[in-house]
């Protein structure tokens, strides 16, 4: 979990002389080069999601900025567009900018100036008002309870650096944001070499949800196009329950065809068929099983015997009313949805970006299945 940080530039920016870093107009397929090798680069300073606001509002207008250092070398670029606000015209800069790998381990204030001036430039190009910028920078790591880490302390050096450049930080907020999250889950996988040692570093009752759903009979699956009503009735049924809002069904398919491959629209999918079938095949052997201990009891009674006839017949009453459920559940189909998600492919990470489920499902753990897949 990490906080990020967020900055208002105003008209009250100071313009400083730039000696090692110049200002230039990049393209789309650089800004998505620099992106993927960046250590903050991230879905959302790609020129595809750039393609998917402007195809989703006509009206906004879009630019590609670097900055390059003495070298002509790239050290810092973002994308930023601009829509029309309250008071005017308003610039973002979603999780930018973007620094590259030697200027993420040592930033300067020249080169922030640099970024300052750059986003100044541009936006009285546009006559915006203002701009606001979403750093993809963390400010501190913490549990997933929310404490900070002995050994993770506060970021104070990138947030003095926006603000030595003239950004105002609007400060620090709780819950759930309108436009961007500053709290996020992340979970570094660098440490693990294979599937095996990954599946260690899950909690026993995940585990044991993940193990739940595969012997239920839930398998995951891509959808195609034509299937994204499905996923997006889980997730409007989700954000109804849960009080947040959820995008249109258009923005999904429009997200469906710039992403492309690079993005993962994903259902847990009960197979009621198999999973009916499944039941009735284990409490026919629950009540081979409960006869036979009865028989051996009737001969020779034990407490071994004893004892494990009434696991076995406990186990059959349960089996009897997951049955009792397959059969209900078959009479709505073969397939059922339970949970639903969106992952997006990125060079630095594959972020969950939207996740619904439905809860009259709970008990089949299609959302757990989904992430460990």
């Amino acid at each position: 979990m990490s906080d990020k940080t967020t900055g208002t530039i105003l008209n009250k920016l100071r313009d400083r002389k730039l000696t090692n870093f110049h200002i230039r107009t990049i393209s789309s397929e650089t800004l998505d080069k620099f992106s993927a090798l960046s250590p903050q680069g991230n879905y959302s300073q790609t020129s595809a999601m750039i393609q998917l606001v402007v195809q989703n509002n006509p009206e906004v207008t879009s630019a590609y900025l670097g900055i390059v250092d003495e070298h002509n070398e790239l050290a810092l670029a973002f994308s930023i567009y601009y829509t029309k606000g309250k008071f005017g015209t308003e610039g973002t800069i979603f999780f930018g900018p973007l620094l590259s790998p030697a200027y993420t381990a040592d930033p300067n204030a020249e080169l922030f100036a640099a970024f300052t001036k750059a986003v100044k430039q541009n936006a009285h190009k546009y006559h915006a008002v203002s701009v606001t910028a979403w750093p993809n920078f963390i400010y501190q790591l913490r549990d997933t309870n929310g404490k900070s880490l002995e050994d993770a302390p506060e970021n104070n050096m990138l947030l003095q650096l926006f603000t030595d450049a003239g950004w105002l930080h609007q400060g620090f907020t709780h819950g759930y944001g309108h436009l961007a999250n500053r709290w996020n889950y992340a979970k570094d996988l660098r440490n693990f070499s294979d599937e095996k040692s990954l599946w260690k570093s899950y909690t026993k009752m995940r585990q044991r949800n993940v193990r739940t759903a595969e012997r239920n009979c839930v398998h995951i699956r891509q959808l195609s196009k034509e299937e994204l009503p499905t996923f997006y009735k889980i997730l409007q049924n989700t954000g109804d329950r849960r009080d947040f809002n959820t995008r249109t069904l258009d923005y999904f398919n429009n997200f469906f065809d710039v992403f492309g491959d690079k993005a993962y629209f994903l259902i847990s999918e009960l197979h009621a068929d198999e999973y009916q079938q499944q039941m009735a095949q284990k409490k026919d052997e629950l009540t081979q099983l409960v006869a036979e201990l009865e028989a051996k009891i009737a001969q020779h009674p034990s407490h071994k015997h004893t004892t494990r006839l009434q696991l076995a017949q406990e186990n059959l009453e349960r089996t009897k009313q997951h049955l009792q459920t397959a059969n209900e559940l078959l009479t709505t189909g073969t397939r059922i949805a339970l949970s639903c998600g969106l992952f997006v492919q990125h060079a630095q990470e594959m972020i969950y970006l939207y996740g619904g489920s439905l809860p009259e499902y709970n008990s089949f753990y299609g959302p757990a299945l989904m992430q460990h897949y």
